[in-house]
């Protein structure tokens, strides 16, 4: 920690059956020895066990209606400091939440190389960089609001007294995108205040471009090769990068920088309410039958046959309605597929595009032998 630097840190903490997943104490934990005091504000119910593990782990808990989201989380936990004497006697700020897993590596090399430049008023892990300028809705470049870092200049501000005290309660997660997420980084560039992200593509040799997430695209290149401390849950998804997620469970396991269990126990419980793809639902499907195929050889196809490789599943080959670059020598046209009693089909395709599937395939194979995303069950 820099010397006679004082940090405090807020930290939101949501579960739906409010339970507090040993991976949440690592999050506490691995920031010990950067921050002076947690913060640690609970959406929601809490369960008696996690309670007890989020007390021990913080140096407050506040517990409360998850009014507002995140932001709402936020904007109470300032409040509550702010009321209590207690923001001007630290010099920096961190807010996170608990949408990730880590930390895979300390965080002494972020704070030394932020500290290296004193003209960044806040940092945030990674940025969106923008969608295309012909996009139907315009979502600006900014940092996202899972990790930020906030300098004393900006931190002491009343630009940002006044951000947190106009912060509405949104009632929809959408609403809390656009006021906070979407709106924080420009707030502040717009009053003076400069913004910069610590683990960028560009330091990858990759060049930025419009709507590439950078923790989806590039999972594990981020952590092998810039040392990027954290995998986002909605990464290890069916619809983020799953083949990827899986090269870097193996990087993790061999240089024993994370116990990937929580991560793969957490996943499961993640993507029931979350996703499009429910594992604990596909587990069930495939232990039906004697192969698996997957209809879709793009990224959703791909990334639902590394989690069969994954979990040991007999993966039998891809099925497309045309084959035209395609030169998988696993890889089929629908015409000239035939679907086996003890078989099992899974449509690897985001929701429009399976229901065009689901048209084309309709009497064609029985449904008990197909699986779609949850939304169209």
């Amino acid at each position: 920690m820099e010397k006679n630097v004082k940090r405090i840190a807020i930290f939101v903490f949501y579960d739906q059956e409010g339970i507090v997943e040993p991976y949440v104490i690592n999050l506490l934990d691995g920031m010990r020895d950067y921050i002076d005091y947690i913060y640690t504000v609970a959406n929601g119910f809490v369960q008696k066990a996690g309670k007890e593990q989020l007390i021990l782990h913080s140096d407050r808990l506040l517990i409360r209606d998850n009014k507002g989201f995140d932001a709402g989380a936020i904007k109470d936990a300032i409040a509550d400091l702010r009321e209590k004497n207690m923001l001007e006697q630290y010099d920096e700020l961190i807010i996170y939440n608990d949408t990730f897993w880590g930390f895979f590596y300390p965080l002494t090399d972020f704070f030394d190389g932020t500290g290296r430049e004193p003209d960044v008023d806040f940092w945030g892990f990674t940025e969106w960089p923008g969608n295309a300028p012909n996009d139907r809705i315009h979502i600006p470049e900014h940092l996202q609001s899972y990790f930020l870092y906030i300098k004393s200049r900006m931190f002491h501000s009343r630009d940002f007294l006044e951000f947190w005290n106009n912060m509405p309660y949104c009632e929809k997660f959408t609403e809390v995108l656009i006021k906070y997420e979407q709106s924080f980084t420009n707030y502040f560039n717009e009053r003076g205040y400069k913004s910069k992200a610590y683990y960028t593509v560009e330091k990858l040799g990759e060049k930025k471009e419009f709507n590439k997430i950078s923790y989806f695209i590039y999972a594990y290149d981020l952590v092998e090769k810039l040392h990027f401390p954290i995998l986002k849950c909605k990464t290890f998804s069916i619809e983020g990068n799953m083949a990827d997620s899986e090269k870097l469970m193996g990087f993790l396991e061999k240089n024993h920088l994370y116990d990937t269990k929580l991560i793969r126990s957490h996943s499961i419980r993640f993507a029931n309410e979350r996703s499009y793809f429910n594992l604990r639902e596909i587990n069930k499907f495939c232990k039906k039958y004697k192969k698996i195929y997957i209809y879709g050889a793009g990224n959703y196809g791909t990334n639902v046959k590394a989690y069969l490789d994954t979990c040991g599943y007999p993966f039998a080959g891809f099925i497309v309605t045309e084959k035209k670059d395609t030169d998988e020598k696993d890889t089929q046209e629908f015409k000239n597929f035939k679907l086996e009693p003890e078989d099992g089909l899974i449509i690897g395709l985001i929701p429009k595009y399976t229901l065009e599937v689901l048209k084309e395939i309709k009497g064609k194979i029985p449904d008990e032998q197909i699986f779609t995303g949850q939304y169209w069950k």
